[in-house]
């Protein structure tokens, strides 16, 4: 490389301590799931509209969740919260579900539940926000930490299994 320039600075970005913090969590996703060395153009749009969002002011903290939860999508890792991922039973929208990390999908109490609840309310939004019908505004606290869990659960998983791959291969 013997010559760049920037495109899109995203100067804004740089001026709240919570933007950066939100930017860098995402950098960072992107680099314990994505190969080395491997193009993923889908991913690389995603990343310009989340630092895009970002630099002109939408809030960081769920931003930060949509942008990890949109590409466990784009790698085949969307989680599934409309029915069990035992036995395929669908689950009532106005009740509370469990949520099970390794299976990646919400898990009836007959077949032995998860360790993370998920309120009806955060099944919707984070239906909604799948479905791409919900707006900038900024989630719930309520629903930012259960999602903040699943995100974590579900990368720790993603994460754990290329890691295992690696070493089989």
């Amino acid at each position: 490389l013997r010559e760049a320039r920037p495109v899109l600075p995203c100067l804004a970005l740089l001026t709240s301590l919570p933007r950066i913090e939100a930017a860098g969590a995402g950098l960072e996703l992107l680099r314990a799931t994505l190969a080395e060395r491997q193009p993923e153009p889908e991913v690389f749009a995603l990343t310009v509209d989340f630092l895009l969002a970002l630099d002109a002011g939408h809030p960081p903290a769920t931003r930060l969740l949509q942008f990890q939860l949109d590409v466990l999508d784009l790698l085949g890792f969307s989680p599934e919260l409309e029915q069990c991922g035992v036995c395929g039973k669908v689950a009532p929208e106005d009740r509370v579900a469990l949520f099970r990390a390794s299976a990646g999908a919400i898990v009836c109490r007959a077949c032995g539940g998860g360790a993370l609840r998920l309120t009806a309310v955060t099944r919707r939004t984070l239906l909604a926000h799948r479905a791409g019908v919900e707006g900038e505004v900024e989630w719930p606290k309520a629903v930012q930490a259960e999602a903040r869990a699943l995100v974590a659960g579900m990368l720790e998983s993603v994460v754990a299994a290329r890691v295992s791959s690696r070493k089989q291969g």
